[in-house]
């Protein structure tokens, strides 16, 4: 995730992030840490202090740090990546809940388009999306693709249905989940689709 977060940086920015990201996680950096200035951080790295504010705004996103209006910087505790399900049936919820936590994944359920949205419009630190397709018509679920597609587009997303031929009005179009898991879901399919994605198998 911190990868792909790093490949949309400019090259400063992205040289910045890579090295105090790897701070943090190193631990050199623990939860707790306050950072320095930002000022004084940019010019221990040598870029601008609108830059370095794209750096720290960028670690924030990544979940590895909070910014704290008038207080400063922290250094966050480690967490486990967080998966964001869509479904309206709340059985289905629970089936790809289980397996999800049971691969050290963080959940996050929203039971319709609408509530997924919102959630991923609030700032939510989502490293992957389970969507259903029928919720509880086609063109529900298909909208919602669609539109993370194409607001979110380097955020992975896979389809579960149980009828694939729902996604055929995608189908030749950059707005087409590359993941597609047929229902029933198995637990093995949920861990080779998180690992394709994200490549781990949760922490």
């Amino acid at each position: 995730m911190n990868t792909r977060i790093a490949d949309n940086l400019a090259p400063k920015a992205r040289r910045v992030f890579l090295a105090l990201s790897g701070e943090i996680e190193s631990g050199n950096l623990p939860p707790g840490t306050k950072l320095p200035a930002n000022n004084d951080l940019a010019a221990k790295y040598g870029v601008s202090a609108v830059t370095m504010r794209n750096v720290l705004n960028r670690l924030q996103d990544a979940g590895l740090v909070s910014v704290e209006h008038g207080r400063g910087t922290f250094v966050r505790s480690a967490t486990a990546p967080a998966v964001l399900i869509v479904e309206d049936e709340e059985n289905q919820r629970i089936v790809l809940r289980t397996h999800l936590e049971g691969e050290g994944f963080h959940v996050v359920e929203a039971a319709g388009p609408a509530e997924g949205l919102r959630i991923l419009e609030n700032g939510a630190h989502v490293a992957m999306i389970f969507s259903d397709v029928r919720m509880p018509d086609p063109q529900s679920g298909i909208e919602f693709i669609r539109t993370v597609r194409r607001r979110w587009p380097q955020l992975p997303l896979a389809a579960v249905t149980a009828f694939a031929a729902d996604l055929e009005g995608l189908h030749g179009t950059p707005d087409c989940p590359i993941l597609v898991l047929a229902k029933p879901i198995r637990g093995q399919h949920i861990a080779e689709a998180v690992t394709m994605a994200l490549g781990l198998r949760g922490r």
